[in-house]
């Protein structure tokens, strides 16, 4: 009852504050810059790096000239080259198997939704441009995983449908206003804390393995006055 009860709380003044000027909406896309580790449970790994691209669509609330905060919606496939043990044995039905052989992904991708809150305030305001810093937390959801590994029959993309974690983030961006309603935006968000539950079908040492990640976002897009 909790989820509901914020989300009418937030969203409900829109009604009434709305022809004040106090709401905004924006949508984006860009990519994401994620480093991660090569390999679990190998001590000897390293961190490497791959492009994913991803969108949002937000709603953001002035609460006066310098301060605001946003509600928002989004989706991105993180995809890790990395070598991880596949338990077959915890895969669905149709690929589980309880054979002795080594599995070892090559590839594992997650698609992503995730509902992000930022907080956020406005360092720089003209009459054409206003530049922004913000700090926010993202409940991360995954709904699907795709994995590639070293024996093809167990390949496949599975249904997960469950909360992988959370990412607390930190950023900046900027507005160029083009009109009184509509202006272009761009961001650019730091995720530097990305605790994430263990995937149920890779294994660590003694139990599952998560796979851990920092990332680098670039949005760009438009913002739009209600």
């Amino acid at each position: 009852m909790k989820q509901p009860i914020f989300l009418a709380l937030f969203f409900a003044p829109g009604i009434a504050f709305c022809q004040n000027q106090k709401w905004r909406v924006a949508a984006q896309l860009g990519p994401q810059l994620t480093i991660y580790r090569t390999g679990y449970p190998d001590v000897n790994s390293h961190n490497k790096s791959s492009f994913n691209y991803g969108g949002n669509i937000s709603l953001q609330r002035d609460f006066n000239n310098r301060f605001f905060a946003g509600l928002g919606i989004g989706y991105i496939s993180r995809t890790f080259h990395t070598n991880a043990i596949l338990n077959q044995a915890a895969l669905p039905d149709s690929k589980r198997s309880f054979s002795a052989e080594l599995v070892t992904t090559e590839k594992v991708t997650y698609h992503i939704v995730s509902v992000p809150v930022v907080a956020g305030i406005n360092l720089i305001r003209t009459s054409k441009i206003t530049g922004f810093a913000t700090a926010g937390v993202a409940m991360n959801c995954v709904a699907s995983a795709r994995y590639q590994s070293n024996f093809s029959k167990y390949d496949g993309t599975y249904t997960k449908n469950e909360l992988q974690g959370f990412s607390v983030s930190a950023g900046a961006g900027l507005d160029y206003r083009l009109s009184d309603k509509l202006a272009l935006t761009t961001t650019l968000c730091y995720a530097f804390l990305n605790p994430q539950t263990e995937d149920a079908y890779l294994m660590g040492r003694t139990a599952p393995q998560a796979l851990s990640f920092t990332a680098i976002d670039l949005g760009m897009g438009f913002r739009m006055q209600l």
